[in-house]
């Protein structure tokens, strides 16, 4: 069966969801807790500190010859953060079909490896049609079609997304679907692609002006020089005031659009992530780009990499660019007349930005687990070693020893007890910042799940639900939703066991217009035995609804605060008079 057409009315519904959870999430709701025989009371929201955040990392390791090493166990591994080792508590393999994990027996105090056996890859190419040209971009599309006919196995999944959104598609196994909607992309053109004669800023030159950055000053110089000559200003009364005026202006506008074209692409990566986190299994994203400028929203690259790695997704980076044309020292053949000062300048700016705008790239393939492909006109190469590096992952886990929630960022160091391999592992991350951090990741998981139409199992649920008839106008439903805690992990700390479960449900009408939501959160301060009595006997949450008579949709995420894992059930019921 051919795939179908996309329905516009999606976004509309997505809209109206979004919309019901906002007003869910920033509105008081009474939280209806229960607490199961023999369990500790959860402390009261508020009273219970946070648990410091599970930090996770995705390692790839590869021999000398580039193979995947397969047979590493949780002993293997050694995690240092800012120089202080960390104890690793959560370790899994991922594993792509047909790839061989020979871990060896397990012994007492050791995690042996256990394969993920997939029914099929799952393979991301996503475009950034915000930063690539015409010229770039149909080098890629060219590359892109024999990768689709040639690089992926009978039973692997493909999925088509740009950063635009335009032309995308979802997973599928119809090849032809794919190539024909990637034909179909374009640059997407903004005000910074729109090219300026004079001032003759680069996209580096733009936002070091713009956002007054280190070296921003000789940017700055070399801008107000080339405009001189470029504006013929020249012998002019006033010349370097006016070019100033004119590169402050240009820059202003230019500078405030790469940020926000580089914004777009992060946004839609990271809702991209989170929306995988639906899809079982590892997934393989290729990133085809020339490269974006962060400087100004480094924190908001840091939450991609980290929304990638709980969606279980490795980044490869492409550079577009392939082989650099330009010599080290410049572009020798430019006519422009410009000082000595300017001549001395120019070429270093030209090496930073072009290192400015890998370090994104390189910086979502190194921290996920991934490689970053550069300086290579084999893109068509590089798209097949991406699929063939990948086969199999290790997810570690760890709560740092630092339990500081300052924001700071910390250096990380992942180092495996073997020999000449090669890990490529996240270098670090940014430290929670408090309360407000921690509700407003946990506000935007959940409304990123509402919206997704299939159900996450990362955490099983079920629903269920009993009405009774209070009065003759409407009718009470007690919503049940059992929680199977078995897989998820509680920190240890203090002889108690720790986490933090939010439940949301919500009641859609047959319209699916938002009607009512619940909120319930319960902290767990487990001892022992009551920890094993949860594991035994799974979490219970209830909510209670008045309705009138008609259809519904009831939806419930179940969201956990150690590894942020999600769960969801969706069920449709019937009031009747």
């Amino acid at each position: 069966m051919a795939p179908a057409s996309t329905n516009r009315s999606s976004a509309t519904l997505a809209a109206a969801l979004a919309c019901g959870l906002i007003l869910l999430l920033t509105n008081s709701f009474a939280a209806e807790k229960k607490t199961k025989p023999g369990t500790d009371t959860p402390q009261a929201a508020g009273k219970f500190k946070i648990a410091v955040d599970l930090v996770s990392v995705n390692a790839t390791v590869t021999d000398k010859k580039g193979n995947p090493v397969t047979s590493l166990t949780q002993n293997d591994f050694q995690i240092i953060e800012d120089g202080v080792p960390q104890p690793i508590t959560v370790f899994r393999v991922q594993a792509a079909p047909g790839a061989v994990v020979a871990g060896p027996a397990q012994e007492e105090g050791t995690t042996a490896p256990v394969a993920v056996n997939l029914l099929s890859r799952k393979v991301i190419l996503f475009v950034d049609d915000y930063h690539l040209d015409f010229e770039n971009l149909s080098r890629l599309k060219m590359a892109g079609e024999k990768f689709v006919q040639t690089g992926l196995g009978p039973t692997d999944m493909l999925a088509l997304i740009t950063a635009s959104g335009k032309n995308s598609t979802e997973f599928t196994k119809y090849r032809e679907y794919v190539v024909a909607n990637l034909k179909n992309v374009f640059p997407i053109e903004t005000m910074h692609r729109r090219t300026s004669d004079c001032p003759p800023l680069t996209d580096y030159q733009a936002s070091l002006i713009n956002a007054r950055e280190e070296h921003a000053g000789e940017a700055y110089d070399v801008a107000v020089n080339d405009t001189i000559h470029c504006a013929n200003l020249e012998g002019i009364p006033n010349a370097a005031d006016i070019a100033a005026n004119m590169v402050k202006g240009f820059a202003r506008s230019r500078g405030s659009e790469i940020t926000e074209d580089s914004r777009r692409t992060l946004y839609s990566l990271q809702a991209l992530a989170r929306r995988l986190r639906a899809i079982e299994g590892q997934k393989l994203l290729v990133f085809l780009s020339e490269g974006l400028l962060t400087q100004d929203i480094i924190s908001q690259l840091q939450d991609v990499i980290d929304s990638a790695i709980h969606a279980n997704t490795i980044i490869d980076s492409i550079d577009a660019n392939g082989l650099s044309a330009t010599p080290p020292g410049g572009d020798a053949s430019s006519t422009l007349p410009i000082s000595l000062q300017a001549a001395s300048i120019r070429p270093r700016l030209e090496t930073e930005e072009r290192f400015a705008k890998e370090d994104p790239l390189n910086a979502l393939a190194a921290d996920t687990g991934g490689t970053f492909f550069r300086n290579s006109n084999d893109l068509l190469g590089q798209m097949k070693a991406a699929m063939s590096r990948t086969q199999v992952s290790y997810l570690l886990g760890y709560y740092s020893t630092n339990t500081k929630r300052d924001g700071s960022f910390r250096k990380i160091a992942v180092k495996v007890n073997q020999p000449g391999v090669t890990v490529s592992a996240r270098k670090g991350y940014f430290a929670p910042k408090g309360e407000e951090a921690f509700e407003l990741a946990k506000n935007e998981d959940i409304r990123e799940a509402l919206r997704t139409s299939e159900d996450l199992k990362e955490i099983p649920v079920t629903v269920g639900y009993n009405v009774t008839h209070p009065d003759p106008a409407h009718s009470l439903v007690a919503i049940q939703t059992r929680i199977d805690v078995r897989k998820i992990h509680f920190q240890k700390r203090e002889n108690r066991n720790r986490n933090i479960f939010t439940i949301v449900t919500v009641v859609y009408d047959s319209n699916d217009r938002y009607i009512e939501g619940k909120e319930t959160r319960i902290d767990f301060n487990l001892t022992d035995p009551s920890y094993r009595n949860v594991m035994e006997e799974g979490l219970l949450a209830q909510a209670s609804f008045r309705l009138e008579p008609g259809s519904y949709r009831l939806k419930t995420v179940v969201r956990e605060a150690g590894e942020t894992k999600l769960g969801s059930a969706t069920k449709t019921i019937e009031i009747m008079n």
